[in-house]
């Protein structure tokens, strides 16, 4: 492994810890990053580590439980190298219903039965949980080892350690093409022209993925916005992170309340809107009325790479070698870093990944 060439188009939280790793054992790696490392979907999102809940299948169950069981030492490693605490709770997620359907629907988010770590509330139970909650609820879910990290200082933290461990970081600049003759990669194109000769591309580049030329096929990737709101919080209002179905609610230890978040496809457009920002309002405000009084920090919005069936890209593209893929993480990109990080170092140095990457190739999408 020592030496080999691997350039990661893309310098958020995925292409960021990917570089750490490979850096770690000994590559030459090149992060291409068009902006700051990790100012993308990465620093837009709210840092929620709920690993049953939005698992559209058994692998993806698998993929998110492997990582999420990751994060303590994840975060433990990155203060090692970095210094940085990523500040991670693990104080647990509580999702209300307010109708019998509506605890039927958020049964089903974990299958036929619930896992031992997941646990049905009364309304009664509901506020003798988190007495500041007010609403006329038909029962809650209750998962207790699900929980947050503060995902800037996380990115923050990751791009420190890949420079650590000697990874290279070319901002200002984007992947544009690859280059593939018959024995596999050959080299990359920038977007500013410059050519940079490979062994491994790491293809990262969040929703912008699609737009890199020279692939078997362009990547099913698309766009998915997501606005978000910050409000202040002093003394804490929750616990807990606090959802229901139209939004979730994430206290930070500083007393920062994040209020999360629209799903919309409208392209690139990063603009907050005042339906957005409202809608995630007044939905806070209903569920946690302490809130209403409560200023307002900061609005944002960011996109989130989405795929048709909601799981990622991961792996290496059986008609290229050399090219590999770590995209499409949808609205789990922060809690699948940890493992999505071991599993593609893995595959590039050329071991066997613990997860079977079949799933989530970027073949399943052309028949």
């Amino acid at each position: 492994m020592s030496g080999k060439r691997v350039v990661i188009a893309g310098g958020g939280l995925i292409g960021c810890a990917i570089a750490w790793r490979l850096a770690a054992r000994g590559a030459h790696v090149h992060v291409v990053e068009s902006a700051r490392p990790g100012m993308g979907a990465s620093w837009a999102a709210a840092g929620m580590l709920a690993p049953l809940f939005e698992t559209p299948n058994a692998a993806m169950r698998d993929l998110t439980s492997r990582s999420s069981a990751r994060y303590p030492h994840f975060v433990d490693e990155l203060r090692d190298v970095s210094g940085i605490d990523c500040e991670l709770q693990l104080g647990g997620k509580l999702d209300v219903a307010y109708t019998a359907d509506g605890l039927h629907a958020l049964r089903a988010h974990y299958g036929d039965t619930l896992p031992e770590s997941v646990r049905e509330l009364s309304a009664e139970e509901i506020r003798d949980v988190e007495p500041s909650i007010r609403g006329d609820f038909a029962g809650a879910l209750l998962s207790e080892n699900d929980g947050s990290v503060d995902n800037r200082k996380l990115t923050r933290a990751v791009w420190v350690a890949a420079g650590n461990a000697g990874a290279e970081f070319t901002t200002g600049s984007s992947v544009r093409e690859v280059l593939c003759s018959r024995g596999g990669l050959d080299s990359v194109v920038l977007s500013t022209g410059e050519r940079l000769g490979a062994d491994a591309v790491i293809v990262c580049a969040g929703a912008w993925s699609s737009s890199i030329r020279g692939l078997p096929q362009p990547l099913p990737v698309f766009p998915v916005r997501g606005q978000m709101v910050a409000l202040e919080a002093i003394p804490k209002v929750a616990t807990r992170i606090v959802a229901d179905p139209a939004c979730y609610i994430i206290p930070r230890s500083d007393g920062r309340v994040l209020v999360g978040s629209t799903v919309e496809h409208v392209g690139f457009d990063t603009r907050t809107t005042a339906a957005g920002i409202a809608h995630l309002l007044n939905t806070a405000t209903r569920l946690i009325p302490a809130l209403a009084g409560a200023p307002v920090l900061e609005m944002w919005a960011g996109v989130r790479p989405g795929t048709a069936d909601d799981l990622p890209i991961l792996g290496e593209d059986p008609r290229a070698p050399g090219v590999y893929y770590a995209t499409g993480h949808f609205r789990n990109g922060i809690l699948l870093a940890p493992i999505t990080a071991d599993v593609i170092a893995d595959v590039v140095c050329g071991l066997n990944p613990e997860v079977d990457l079949r799933p989530f190739t970027a073949g399943r999408f052309h028949g």
